[in-house]
């Protein structure tokens, strides 16, 4: 049996025993969610699947809808808040997250109701091959200088050739977002015809939903995005006592919209992925100078828990088997195809940017782990708290309907 062979194996056994977990299974998938979220925003031609279905089931038929986004807040984060918290009371199910389980990812689908394998954003970093550029698609800037993608010849349409369908919804659309990213080139992308009200608190978020949300006039979907307990999470860990406190912070303050909203509002709340805690063993940090270097066209993509490795041509070989004799303990190595055929980012054909943006390899665990390569431009080597990775606490993430 081939190295190649006996890694796309170990991956099936890792999600045969339940180690890692797929978004394509017995739940509905965040797809659905964006889907149905489309539905009742009246986007023409919305594909409508068995999990799409089974959303609305939950949704229902409500004149209005607010979608409240926590980023981070994993379905395991939800069950164990008590089961008077307004978050655990209107649990309605599990979701499973997009792969990879990033927050680039899952934004981009909220953006076009589409897998990142038809999308085509891999993570918190991008390689454009056509243009030589290492890229950070959330901030639109250049990794490393941090120039804006704009001045370096690169708009978004580049990054994110799928279209945003929030232009396609029949009737106005209101997001609130931190006001640092309300202007964003992102932000615009995601949004696109959608009105855009920046928040500079949490206290001011929630006031500003629940006053266009209980208005006679407030629009069909009115959209909150919260990344405040992912940035924590990530700082200090999720089981960390200050992050479960923010989350029961949260918690009461979303129970407290849903009391002022008018009651022809549903409000749908969800995240874009889990979280888990790595271990520092399980940091494998690189030296600037190890051999794995000269195989590659860019440093790793993707996500720390989950590189991506664009490898030069003609050294794919040489790289697999570098690569599995340092770290073919820990990771196992997936060539574009194996990802394919395990359907990692989604039921359909990948399309042509999800084949140049996925690189060559992809490199997964059956524990949260962290591949990091000196010198840590971009990076955050300090973190605790990670997702990407496909381990059942950043993929499993929550459907609340009230």
């Amino acid at each position: 049996m081939s190295n190649e062979c006996f890694d796309i194996d170990r991956v099936r056994e890792w999600f045969g025993s339940g180690e890692l977990m797929s978004s394509q299974g017995a739940v509905p998938s965040f797809v659905d969610l964006v889907r149905a979220l489309g539905v009742v925003g009246g986007v023409p031609r919305c594909e409508v699947g068995v999990g799409t279905k089974e959303v609305l089931r939950h949704i229902g038929s409500p004149k209005r809808c607010l979608f409240v986004l926590v980023d981070g807040m994993g379905l395991d984060a939800v069950t164990a808040l008590p089961a008077s918290s307004f978050l655990r009371r209107h649990l309605s199910g599990e979701l499973r997250a997009v792969s990879l389980s990033t927050t680039a990812c899952a934004l981009t689908t909220l953006a076009t109701g589409e897998w990142p394998g038809v999308h085509g954003v891999p993570g918190w970093w991008a390689y454009v091959d056509e243009s030589d550029l290492n890229v950070v698609p959330l901030p639109f800037i250049e990794r490393g200088s941090g120039r804006p993608l704009g001045t370096l010849g690169i708009g978004p349409n580049t990054l994110f050739p799928v279209p945003s369908m929030w232009n396609r919804m029949v009737a106005g659309v209101t997001c609130f977002l931190p006001q640092e990213i309300v202007g964003s080139v992102y932000t615009t992308y995601l949004c696109g015809s959608a009105a855009r009200i920046g928040y500079e608190t949490m206290d001011d978020a929630v006031a500003l939903a629940s006053e266009t949300a209980a208005s006679p006039d407030a629009p069909p979907l009115t959209h909150l995005y919260l990344p405040q307990l992912d940035t924590l999470a990530h700082e200090l860990g999720p089981d960390a006592p200050e992050v479960r406190r923010l989350l029961m912070r949260l918690d009461g303050m979303l129970g407290r919209l849903a009391r002022e909203i008018s009651a022809h509002t549903r409000i749908v709340v969800s995240a874009d992925h889990g979280m888990a805690a790595v271990l520092p063993e399980r940091h494998l940090i690189l030296d600037q100078d190890n051999p794995l270097g000269d195989f590659l066209r860019c440093p790793p993509s993707g996500e720390a828990t989950v590189p991506i490795f664009h490898v030069k041509e003609g050294m794919e070989e040489a790289f697999a088997a570098a690569f599995r004799a340092q770290h073919g303990e820990g990771f196992a190595l997936l060539s574009r195809d194996d990802v394919v055929e395990l359907g990692l980012l989604g039921p359909d054909p990948l399309s042509p940017t999800a084949r140049r943006r996925f690189g060559t390899y992809m490199a997964l665990g059956p524990q949260p782990t962290k591949f990091l390569i000196r010198p840590f431009i971009g990076q955050h080597p300090d973190y605790v708290g990670v997702h990407g990775g496909f381990t059942p606490r950043e993929m499993q993430i929550p459907l609340v309907v009230a």
